[in-house]
């Protein structure tokens, strides 16, 4: 990969960059190609570095498959361990997500089911929807921050 350019316009580190290899290799058939059909410039969000955000600007070729027994008829290059198909953050920024999706997510689920199992029990009772789903917001929401819920609980739930 090609660095081009490094900005900071505002609160952010732009990173514009282009790939070096002349050829590109077919996903389906693995062939080598060289013909480029057209280019188009793809935006990933990576870790932040020193608190700011960082977007990689990366120009990508597709390229014509010259297989001819081949399904794919043209296909974009892919940057290993910086790009996949349809992917708008890289690897790193993706897993970082994904621990604190899993962590903070771990919490309210178990919010979340504690509610839905109360909400079984008491669908007998008229009304029992929008009285369940009232307490499921503000219980969700106290269970993943340590601030006060400002909205206010319906009378007889626990805080």
């Amino acid at each position: 990969m090609v660095i081009e350019k490094v900005e900071r316009p505002s609160q952010a580190v732009e990173i514009w960059g282009r790939v070096a290899a002349g050829t590109g290799r077919c996903r389906s058939c693995g062939t080598v190609a060289s013909r480029v059909h057209s280019r188009y410039r793809r935006r990933l969000d990576d870790v932040p570095v020193a608190g700011q955000p960082v977007v990689i600007h990366l120009t990508v070729r597709r390229f014509f498959c010259p297989a001819a027994g081949c399904s794919r008829q043209t296909f974009a290059e892919q940057v290993p361990d910086l790009t996949c198909r349809y992917g708008r953050r890289t690897p790193v920024a993706r897993q970082m997500l994904e621990a604190i999706g899993l962590a903070l997510g771990g919490r309210a689920g178990v919010a979340a089911a504690e509610v839905d199992d109360q909400r079984e029990r008491d669908s007998d009772r008229p009304g029992a929807a929008a009285s369940q789903s009232f307490r499921h917001c503000c219980g969700s929401h106290a269970a993943i921050t340590t601030q006060t819920c400002a909205t206010p609980r319906a009378s007889g739930t626990a805080a």
